[in-house]
C-alpha cells in the first residue's frame, strides 16, 4: 500500500446496454467479478481517491444504458466506502446517440466540415461561437451529459473540458482534466477514423500542478497536428485513454500514457480480455529534487477460473509497474492561504475510519451538484423558484447547462446554505447532517 499516495480505479469501455442487468445479461457475471476483485484488493492498495472512466460508458448513448451504468458505479462506491462525487468520466464514441446525427442533415454537414477542414481550430471555433449551432454540436451526447452532470463532468460549447483538483502528499496539486474526443463522432465512425479535439482543449501550464488527463480516443487517432499532441504530452504527466481495447504504457516527453484495455470488450472480437486498472500517484523528494511516482496495477480476467488477477505478464512478473517522472522545483509555502481560498477543490482525500459516506463530505461543490441532479426536474425547479434563482432569460435552458450559473447566483446572494438545506430536505434521506456552506461560506469556489 502506498499510504501517502492518491489511489484511483481506472475503468474504460464498460459498454452498458439497455438490457444490462436483466436475467439474460451475459456480462452481469463479469461485472460482479470486477466488484469482487475490488473488494479483495482494496485493503492492499488503499483508500480510493477517485473512479476514472475513460469513455464508452454506454453502448448506444441512450438513457436506460446510463441508468444501468449509474447503478453499477454507485454500488462500486458503496463497496469502496467513498462518495459518489469521486466519479470522473469522459465521453466515448459509444456514448454518442447516432440517431440524432442521422436525423439532422445540418449537424452531419457541420461535423464533416470540421473533419475536412485544413484549419481545425478555426472551424471548431466558428461553429461553437454560432448561437444557432453551439447547442446542436453537443446534442449527440445529450444523455451522456444528463448522466455526467451529476458528477460535475458535463461538457458543452461553453465548457469544452472539465477539471478538478486533488492535493498530493507534498501539498502540490494533481489536476484531473477531462477531454472531449467525440466532437465529430457519428454513424460514420470506423475503427481507424480520426477524431478532432482542437487546441483549446490542451491544458495551460500551471506552477506546482501535475496533470492527469483523460480522453477516450488516443492521440494517434486525432486529426489534430502533431504539435498539439506534443504540447499535451509535455504538460500532462499522466494520460489515460480507452477505445483500442488493448493495454500498453508509453513514456514520452516526461509523460506516461496508459492505453487501457476494455472492462467489457466485444465477445465477438479477436481477443476477449476484460481488464481494468488501479493507479497510485505520489510525489517523492522535495523542492528541487521532486518526482511524480506512478504505479499501475493492471488486472485481467483469468478465463480459466473466471476471476480477475494481476497481469504479471505485462509487469515482468510483478503485480505492478512503476515509473518516475521529473517534476518542477516547488516549495509548499508557494501556495498562500489566500490562494487556497480561491482553489477550495484542492483537497486531501481523507480517510473515513467509520467506512461510511453518511455525513462525510469531501467536496461541497461536487456534492451539491450530485445531490441536486438526484432530484426530479419538477422538484429542482420548485426549490430554485423558492429561492428566486431562476431568471426570465433562463426559460427553456436545461438545468445541466444552468447549474454553474445558479450556484454563482446563490453565492452572490449568500444563500448557498439555504440551497443546500432545500436540496437535502427534498431528498429526505438524512445522508448529510452538516451543512458545509453554513460552516464556511467564503470557500465555496463556485
Amino acid at each position: 500500500m502506498v499510504e501517502k499516495g492518491l489511489t484511483f480505479i481506472h475503468l474504460s469501455d464498460i459498454h452498458f446496454h439497455k438490457n444490462s442487468g436483466d436475467n439474460y445479461d451475459l456480462d452481469s457475471d463479469l461485472r460482479n467479478e470486477i466488484l469482487e476483485d475490488i473488494k479483495r484488493e482494496v485493503d492492499t492498495l488503499g483508500k480510493v481517491s477517485g473512479i476514472l472512466i475513460s469513455g464508452d460508458i454506454a453502448f448506444s448513448g441512450v438513457q436506460i444504458e446510463y441508468k444501468n451504468a449509474e447503478s453499477f458505479l454507485l454500488e462500486l462506491c458503496q463497496i469502496l466506502h467513498i462518495s459518489e462525487t469521486t466519479i470522473y468520466c469522459v465521453p466515448g464514441n459509444h456514448d454518442v446517440d447516432q440517431s440524432i446525427i442521422r436525423a439532422s442533415h445540418s449537424f452531419e454537414r457541420a461535423q464533416s466540415s470540421i473533419e475536412e477542414s485544413q484549419n481545425i481550430n478555426s472551424e471548431i471555433a466558428g461553429y461553437m461561437r454560432d448561437p444557432s449551432f453551439k447547442a446542436v454540436m453537443y446534442s449527440h451526447i445529450h444523455e451522456y451529459n444528463n448522466f455526467s452532470a451529476k458528477f460535475n463532468c458535463y461538457i458543452d460549447a461553453d465548457n469544452q473540458i472539465w477539471k478538478d483538483y486533488l492535493k498530493l502528499n507534498d501539498g502540490s496539486c494533481l489536476r484531473l482534466y477531462g477531454l472531449n474526443s467525440v466532437i465529430i463522432s457519428s454513424h460514420k465512425d470506423q475503427d481507424n477514423r480520426k477524431m478532432v479535439l482542437g487546441e483549446n482543449q490542451v491544458p495551460h501550464s500551471e506552477n506546482s500542478v501535475s496533470y492527469l488527463v483523460m480522453g477516450h480516443h488516443p492521440p494517434e487517432l486525432w486529426k489534430d497536428p502533431e504539435e498539439i499532441k506534443n504540447k499535451l504530452s509535455r504538460r500532462a504527466h499522466i494520460q489515460l485513454y480507452g477505445h483500442k481495447h488493448s493495454q500498453s504504457i508509453v513514456i514520452k516527453n516526461n509523460s506516461l500514457t496508459l492505453y487501457s484495455g476494455a472492462a467489457h470488450p466485444s465477445r465477438s472480437g479477436e481477443e476477449w480480455k476484460p481488464r481494468y486498472n488501479w493507479l497510485t500517484v505520489y510525489v517523492k523528494g522535495v523542492e528541487t529534487n521532486r518526482s511524480l511516482m506512478i504505479r499501475v496495477y493492471p488486472r485481467v480476467l483469468d478465463e480459466a477460473n473466471s476471476v480477475f488477477i494481476a497481469d504479471t505478464n505485462s509487469c515482468s512478473g510483478s503485480d505492478f509497474v512503476e515509473h518516475s517522472l521529473i517534476l518542477q522545483p516547488w516549495k509548499a509555502e508557494n501556495i498562500t492561504s489566500m490562494e487556497e481560498d480561491k482553489m477550495p477543490n484542492i483537497r486531501k482525500v481523507e480517510k473515513n475510519e467509520n467506512k461510511t459516506t453518511t455525513a462525510f463530505i469531501s467536496d461541497p461543490i461536487r456534492t451539491i451538484v450530485f445531490r441536486f441532479f438526484g432530484l426530479s426536474y419538477t422538484i429542482r425547479t420548485s426549490l430554485l423558484n423558492e429561492l428566486e434563482l431562476l431568471h426570465d432569460e433562463d426559460d427553456g435552458i436545461e438545468h445541466t447547462k444552468l447549474f454553474k450559473i445558479l450556484l454563482t447566483r446563490a453565492e452572490e446572494k449568500s444563500i448557498l446554505p439555504e440551497l443546500w438545506e432545500k436540496i437535502e430536505n427534498a431528498h429526505g434521506d438524512g445522508k448529510y447532517v452538516n451543512n458545509p456552506f453554513k460552516e464556511n461560506i467564503s470557500k465555496t469556489g463556485v
